[in-house]
């Protein structure tokens, strides 16, 4: 996991670093945030297809119960 940094912390890390550093470490967070965005959106992507499977196979369930009746 990531160390937790306090505001004091990163403000003075970034006082040492140059602009580009800044930069760069900014272009790295935010790839690693859209990325994390769409790993959710994967997840519950499956999640839902998930469900649906499950949903339709019970209702097949269901009925299979009902014709046997």
């Amino acid at each position: 996991m990531h160390k937790t940094v306090t505001l004091k912390e990163t403000i003075l890390s970034m006082a040492r670093k140059t602009d580009e550093e800044i930069k760069l470490e900014l272009q790295a967070i935010e790839k690693r945030f859209n990325d994390n965005m769409q790993e959710q959106r994967n997840l519950q992507d499956r999640a839902i297809a998930i469900n649906a499977i499950l949903q339709e196979r019970d209702e097949a369930a269901n009925e299979k119960k009902s014709s046997a009746k």
